[in-house]
């Protein structure tokens, strides 16, 4: 059975709308009353501002009378809600990223770097018995050289440390680079990512990854609320998918730039 952490919200709306077809002067006060409730919790409760309170799922349960399969759906709707809301709060109160500095960026400016820091994170690394360099030559189609540079700058940019068994750890849980500053290095960055965008477009069957663009009207004035918001999204991506068994490391590439040309300002004689 499918599960949204909305289906709580339709099951509740659906009832009170019952309720109120049978009886036109039960209210949202009636509803609170019968669910155990503070009528201005479930206001907000319903309108989506705020997650059912888990201590009260059982209550309201045996107050709806709802099939089981229903109360079933209620319940793990409830629970999904609040997980994500776990989720989502901790990303938000997030303090410890670290921005790299140009030195560091200018060391770890092509995608193999991010996707060894990622994939020393793996349960197969971990458990791996193969080399630091057989490994990761083996997982990201990298000669034996080649991976042996990238651990070496990753080192020397102090964003990596040997633990036991030889084992990578990261230094830093979380890594950002600086924002809105015009740098050649993360140009190059970029581009390094978009071509291997270019690739995967190519060789990998659309069951295996996602192109997607969206054209709109947008005022320039919006620009830095659209940043905000894409960061914000970024975020909470990679958060809610990666897990402790995570096998691939994938690379989500945003774009986002204006299609038209600024007018010039005209003079026009009068």
């Amino acid at each position: 059975m499918s599960v949204s952490g909305n289906d709580y919200l339709i099951i509740l709306n659906s009832e009170f709308k019952k309720r109120t077809q049978r009886n036109p002067s039960y209210s949202l006060r009636s509803f609170a009353r019968d669910l155990d409730i503070c009528s201005g919790s479930l206001s907000s409760i319903i309108k989506g501002k705020r997650p059912y309170p888990i201590r009260k799922v059982d209550q309201a349960l045996q107050n709806l009378n709802l099939d089981p399969v229903t109360s079933v759906k209620f319940k793990d709707s409830v629970m999904s809600r609040r997980k994500y809301k776990n989720i989502v709060d901790s990303i938000e109160t997030k303090k410890d990223d670290h921005v790299l500095n140009d030195h560091q960026t200018s060391l770890v400016t092509d995608w193999e770097h991010f996707a060894v820091l990622s994939l020393i994170k793996t349960h197969q690394y971990l458990n791996s018995k193969e080399s630091n360099e057989d490994f990761f030559s083996n997982r990201l189609g990298l000669s034996k050289i080649e991976a042996n540079k990238i651990v070496d700058n990753l080192l020397a940019a102090n964003l990596i440390k040997l633990g036991q068994d030889f084992k990578l750890q990261r230094t830093y849980q979380r890594i950002n680079t600086t924002q809105d500053i015009d740098s050649e290095v993360l140009k190059s960055a970029h581009r390094n990512s978009m071509h291997k965008a270019e690739i995967a477009l190519d060789e990998l069957s659309p069951e295996k990854r996602y192109f997607g663009c969206e054209t709109f009207c947008m005022s320039r004035s919006n620009i830095e609320q659209g940043k905000k918001l894409i960061r914000e999204f970024k975020n909470k991506f990679s958060s809610l998918l990666e897990t402790t068994d995570s096998e691939d490391v994938y690379r989500l590439n945003i774009q986002f730039f204006p299609l038209t040309i600024e007018e010039k300002e005209s003079n026009y004689d009068h």
